[in-house]
């Protein structure tokens, strides 16, 4: 997709070399992926361990500070619309 967008009319240059760029390293990815597809299922699950890690921890100190408001009706923050 992005290799043909670099093609597209009424692209600037820097845009077009961005969008070649991410292109073509897409396409190495998927090379690289497709010969050696372990690498890929390791990454993959590296990502999703650890954005559950952070999720988690996220979760336990949002938990805390609503903990906290409901405690103390003194520091609830208005909402700006």
């Amino acid at each position: 997709m992005e290799f043909v967008l670099a093609f597209q009319r009424g692209e600037k240059a820097g845009e077009r070399a961005l969008f070649l760029l991410t292109g073509l390293v897409s396409i190495a990815l998927a090379f690289v992926l497709f010969v050696r597809p372990d690498i890929g299922a390791v990454s993959l699950a590296t990502v999703f361990g650890l954005f559950s890690i952070v999720y988690g921890v996220s979760a336990v100190f949002a938990s805390f500070e609503e903990r906290r408001r409901r405690t103390d009706p003194s520091r609830s923050d208005p909402v700006s619309a």
